[in-house]
């Protein structure tokens, strides 16, 4: 697991590595697989259907995203920026990156498409 969670941080860096996010580049990559965490959290939540237990839905928007951020993006981001370090994921090789471009392009769809399925159906 610590090897796949290396690579998909390599690959969202070198994405972001380019242009105006250049300077930014680490932020960004641990961001966007704390997104990714998150899309496949909320699909469990919405699949057990266990979403009604979570006291957001009642509060402001303003305060949904406060304890967003403190109770699951702040502590995530702490802990994969101090397990994986900028260095290390900059030093990954990967023999095939088209592929694994490829490979997290559909896993990120198929992760949003899940959700989105199983949000419409929990309404029903």
């Amino acid at each position: 697991m610590n090897k796949i969670i290396t690579k998909v941080l390599f690959l969202f860096y070198r994405y972001y590595d380019k242009g105006s996010t250049k300077s930014i580049a680490y932020t960004s990559s641990i961001s966007a697989l704390i997104g990714l965490i998150f899309i496949n959290v909320f699909s469990i939540i919405v699949l057990f259907r266990i979403a009604d237990i979570i006291p957001l839905h009642n509060s402001s928007k303003a305060i949904n995203y406060l304890i967003f951020g403190l109770f699951f993006y702040l502590p995530m981001y702490i802990l994969l920026s101090r397990k994986y370090k900028k260095e290390e994921i900059k030093n990954v090789r990967i023999t095939n990156l088209k592929f694994g471009y490829i490979y997290l392009l559909s896993y990120i769809l198929f992760s949003v498409s899940l959700l989105t399925f199983l949000i419409f159906e929990y309404k029903k």
